[in-house]
């Protein structure tokens, strides 16, 4: 069913799961008589207010509304449970009286809390606009999500064609090298083996970067993550010490890409280095997790320059790659170290982002 727009074309109906503690609603579907809704839209209507799925039925819902004569918290309990089941579908708790304590925990489930006076027993214009926004923006971001599985599977594609191709290419570079004796010929087959490799660099650096945050934040504890760099890396002679104790972050499941970034800079750019200290500590602003080495250090005007893409010896990606990772979950870089006595990587962390030895991890709302 689609109604017109105001410039004449079809709009979607939206249908919507009403829930209500008052068995005489008045609520209708829009565009028949006593309607209230100036966008069309489905009501489904069930009382009194479910407090289980099992009594919930919404196959073809958009949208949940629980319609409260007082401050809607009999809607808590059903929205624990839609969210604790994996359902993100949107509900909107309208009240005619408000309650900051019920308002605050719908917002931390996820839902929406608005005061409506003498919305209740009828179909009031404010639930059905709320109600079509929260469903037209669920479509977008679906609508969204389908978008970037399709450019994620294109790139994915495209990636392991490409990769099979440069293997191939590097097999009949090896060939060649075998077979030809001139030295400058040579030097042309090593310039392209090196340009083969930077190839394979930034295609890594684009798988990388794709998946940034696909996946769903997490704690990760630090000195576990430092542990697994420990075994990925060849550090040879460079020792690690790691004091951050039981201390976790939440952060980006490419968490891990930040300290293999940081450790492999020190170990490419640092010199002679002979030890890497990661350590944290709390300050009023939030916690500090540093990552530092006894090498040659950044001058003063790199200090920044190091983060910009494409900026290095290397692939120029890495930092950049790790601002990013940790910008995610509000999370900041910068490097402090002094010249001559070694870099030195400060990652600031906001309250709630990280979790020491006398507090235990929740996950942020």
């Amino acid at each position: 069913m689609t109604g017109a727009d105001e410039k004449g074309g079809q709009q979607e109906t939206i249908t919507i799961l009403l829930l209500t503690n008052t068995p005489e609603s008045g609520c209708v579907p829009s565009g028949e008589p006593g309607s209230s809704c100036p966008v069309p839209v489905r009501m489904i209507l069930r009382h009194p207010v479910p407090d289980t799925l099992d009594r919930l039925d919404r196959q073809e819902a958009e949208v949940v509304v629980v319609l409260s004569e007082g401050d809607a918290r009999e809607g808590l309990p059903l929205l624990r449970t839609l969210r604790e089941s994996g359902d993100f579908i949107p509900v909107l708790l309208a009240a005619v009286r408000g309650d900051p304590l019920v308002a605050h925990e719908a917002l931390l489930q996820g839902g929406d809390y608005r005061i409506l006076p003498g919305a209740t027993g009828h179909c009031s214009e404010d639930i059905c606009i709320l109600a079509a926004t929260a469903a037209e923006t669920k479509r977008a971001h679906e609508s969204l999500a389908m978008l970037n599985r399709k450019l994620a599977l294109v790139g994915s594609v495209t990636r392991h064609d490409v990769l099979n191709q440069l293997t191939a290419i590097t097999g009949y570079t090896e060939l060649l090298g075998m077979m030809i004796q001139d030295q400058k010929l040579l030097s042309y087959l090593e310039k392209e083996r090196s340009a083969i490799e930077k190839i394979r660099r930034q295609f890594q650096f684009a798988k990388d970067y794709q998946n940034l945050g696909v996946g769903s934040p997490r704690w990760q504890m630090v000195a576990q993550v430092v542990s697994r760099m420990n075994d990925d890396l060849d550090l040879g002679d460079v020792k690690t010490q790691v004091t951050t104790g039981v201390t976790s972050v939440y952060a980006d499941p490419l968490f891990e890409k930040v300290i293999y970034n940081l450790f492999d800079n020190t170990l490419r750019h640092g010199g002679k280095v002979t030890r890497i200290t990661v350590s944290f500590r709390e300050d009023p602003e939030g916690g500090v997790l540093v990552v530092e080495d006894d090498g040659v250090g950044i001058s003063p005007g790199e200090k920044e320059k190091i983060f910009e893409r494409g900026y290095g010896k290397n692939t120029g990606w890495g930092l950049f790659l790790v601002r990013e990772i940790l910008a995610i979950t509000g999370m900041t870089i910068a490097e402090t170290g002094v010249q001559g006595k070694g870099a030195r990587f400060e990652i600031r962390i906001p309250p709630g982002k990280y979790a020491s030895e006398s507090m235990v991890p929740k996950t942020p709302a």
